[in-house]
């Protein structure tokens, strides 16, 4: 007798698959025909099996019991069950059958397998075992992953003087990538091609020394700016042998520089846009002494002094010139010529101050050690501490969604990462360190917190830019009247230089290594076993690189969360019935809800208010709002904050009135102020993720 599993409680389609291959399976054992094994179904009994004891438990058949069937999906499945069709596989449905001649073919399904591999870093071993049970229904499926995955096996491998392999990628493949899969990029609409360029060290193993040296590059201009591979090398250590680390790229843009590249019928010149770099990487790259050194200023020349470590207490010594450096004028800060030095790039002005590394991870990071930790004229209290944290945990609930971090107790700062230091500088510093600090100590802070937030935001940058200078130059003299003279080290010091990079490229998160350290991060993950790291990474990325056209593009507008009970402005009732209503909009990253904590916005007018609404028609949004009606500067220090969109406001306007997405500047971070009912300090967005 042929046996089904129990199909109550289970879905339509799952219950339908399971009796199909019960009745094939019925009808191997002896049935001739579709009728014959229809037959032996309907004598079935339902069975399941005891997890236990593994024995089979019978239970009466449903259709001789003298019972009552409730309506519902079970007894609509009992129906189905007595049908002809629905046993011989042709049932007629709104729904296909798993073996109709609308599923996806053996090509389609590959294709869908591959993205769900590629996304999910799914291993070989598992992607095989699943190839080998598909392939029995769907004999055009391959049964190797790479044969799937399309993995390049033509990568080549170059050995280093000193130990280790590089494996070279190419400028020229990525940017031919790149235009094939956007070729309508507006990027492409120039003649010139600016490429920004990152090398950075990243250790794949805890247990191990082998570690990656990745050149990585950006194509500036583009739409979405994603990091890309040139060439990567790995080895128990750095590279020995800078020369020969970068021979293959300096081979590569010496060609571009003087043929170009031909992408579809245009011909585009290529240079460098910017070199993006820790000062480690930077100091191996350009051949200059280490940031602990006595010469290790890149912008100035002046020699350090000795007050328990290295220090430059100078704001004003002569700078450092592009020429200068070509001759090796200061013979104290090379440790040699650089590979670059035949490409014609500029090696002072093109090698950014990256502020993710000198200012999150470096200041911001080394004043709130001080804090906690340091030299007692300038350590706050164990309650005060205790205090911060609270405060910061209490800002969870009003950080938008935008931030993949949320603030964390100060207990935990030796796993902060660098956008929480970034999160902490910004935004939330400034709110929950009034008040616990000594005016002194937060005025100080406060130099560098407004100094950096007007570099980061794009439309203060350069209006800003002379008076930031001055505030950081301040920051810096005043901070070895507050916490010593030892503090003025590289870091330090280096941050009254980076405005000169503010001036020449624009706001800070241009020139940032926050996309390539996310980069890294995922390039970490490829790494799957210990053997072999670059040959496993690079048909990795291979495989990523044969699907990277396929993938579909996220519109720039979307609404979800539909409803029907939001305010309306009444002069729009009327106009209700043409609407839709919805609570959140998304658009170029920015997500917009109907709550405090993601409806806060600036709008060009000036004005900030709260979405209390979401309205389309005709394929255009509109938000309903409320106007905070009292606002005022959120601090008088280093100058109005006002002048900046910084507030604090309070009591919204019980009007309600419409504004559109081109009226929005940016939105902003909403944040309770601590035992006041009803006040908020509101900061507009600065960074972009």
């Amino acid at each position: 007798m042929a046996t089904f599993r129990n199909l109550k409680f289970r879905s339509y389609w799952r219950s339908r698959r399971d009796v199909q291959c019960s009745v094939a399976y019925a009808s191997c054992e002896g049935h001739d025909s579709p009728a014959s094994a229809h037959s032996a179904a309907q004598g079935a009994v339902f069975v399941e099996a005891n997890s236990d004891t593994n024995e089979t438990m019978e239970v009466p058949d449903v259709e001789n019991r003298d019972v009552d069937m409730p309506e519902g999906p079970e007894n609509e499945l009992m129906s189905w069950e007595n049908d002809p069709d629905f046993f011989s596989g042709s049932y007629d449905s709104d729904c296909t059958s798993v073996s109709s001649q609308d599923d996806l073919s053996d090509s389609d399904l590959g294709e869908v397998l591959a993205d769900w591999v590629k996304q999910y870093n799914i291993p070989s071993t598992a992607v095989n075992g699943l190839l080998s049970i598909l392939h029995r229904y769907h004999p055009g499926l391959p049964l190797e992953s790479r044969t799937l995955l399309h993995t390049s096996r033509n990568a080549t491998f170059r050995s280093m003087p000193g130990g280790g392999t590089y494996s070279h990628i190419g400028i020229t493949k990525n940017l031919q990538d790149i235009f094939e899969a956007n070729p309508d990029d507006a990027c492409f609409s120039h003649q010139h091609l600016k490429i920004q360029i990152n090398v950075d060290g990243l250790p794949i193993f805890k247990s191990s020394t082998v570690q990656l040296w990745p050149i990585l590059g950006i194509l500036k201009g583009m739409l979405c700016e994603k990091p890309f591979t040139i060439g990567i090398y790995c080895g128990n250590q750095k590279p020995c042998n800078v020369h020969e680390y970068f021979a293959e790229f300096i081979d590569e843009f010496k060609q571009l520089q003087h043929a170009g590249l031909q992408l579809g019928d245009r011909q585009y010149c290529v240079s460098v846009h910017s070199f993006v770099c820790d000062a480690p990487a930077r100091s191996f790259v350009k051949q200059t002494k280490l940031h602990s050194g006595y010469s290790a200023c890149e912008r100035c020349v002046q020699k350090g002094q000795w007050i328990n470590k290295v220090v430059y207490p100078e704001t004003d010594a002569p700078r450092r010139t592009d020429i200068s450096f070509d001759e090796l004028a200061d013979k104290s800060h090379h440790n040699g010529p650089s590979p670059l030095q035949g490409l014609g790039i500029p090696l002072v002005t093109l090698f950014c101050l990256d502020y993710m590394h000198l200012v999150c991870l470096g200041i911001m990071r080394k004043l709130l050690l001080m804090w906690m930790r340091g030299p007692l004229r300038c350590r706050i209290s164990a309650g005060m501490i205790k205090q911060l944290s609270e405060n910061l945990v209490r800002l969870r609930v009003a950080i938008p969604c935008e931030f993949a971090r949320k603030p964390r107790t100060l207990y935990e700062i030796d796993r902060w990462k660098a956008t929480e230091f970034r999160q902490f500088l910004l935004y939330t510093g400034p709110v929950v360190l009034n008040g616990l600090l000594t005016e002194t100590v937060y005025k100080h802070f406060m130099l560098l917190a407004i100094s950096i937030y007007c570099c980061v935001r794009s439309d203060l940058c350069k209006h800003y830019a002379s008076y930031a200078r001055e505030c950081l130059i301040k920051f810096v003299k005043l901070a070895s009247q507050i916490y010593g003279e030892d503090v003025l080290v590289y870091n330090m010091h280096s941050v009254i230089h980076i405005v000169d990079d503010v001036e020449l490229f624009g706001p800070l998160d241009n020139i940032s290594s926050f996309p390539f350290e996310n980069y890294l991060r995922c390039m970490k993950k490829l790494v799957r076993r210990p053997s072999m790291p670059l040959q496993q990474l690079m048909c990795r990325m291979s495989e990523m690189d044969t699907h990277k056209s396929s993938t579909q593009s996220v519109p720039l507008h979307s609404l979800s969360k539909h409803h029907d009970n939001g305010p309306i402005p009444d002069d729009m009732t009327d106009l209700l019935s043409v609407m839709t209503q919805y609570r959140e909009f998304s658009a170029n990253g920015c997500k917009l809800k109907v709550t405090l904590k993601d409806g806060v916005v600036l709008l060009k007018s000036g004005e900030i208010v709260c979405i209390r609404n979401i309205l389309s028609h005709k394929a255009m949004a509109y938000f309903v709002c409320q106007r905070f009606t009292t606002r005022r500067p959120l601090y008088s220090h280093p100058f109005d904050l006002s002048d900046i969109d910084m507030y604090v406001v309070s009591e919204l306007s019980n009007r309600l009135h419409t504004v559109s997405w081109n009226d929005i500047e940016r939105k902003c971070v909403c944040m309770p102020l601590q035992d006041c009912q009803g006040r908020y300090a509101v900061i507009p967005f600065a960074h972009k993720e």
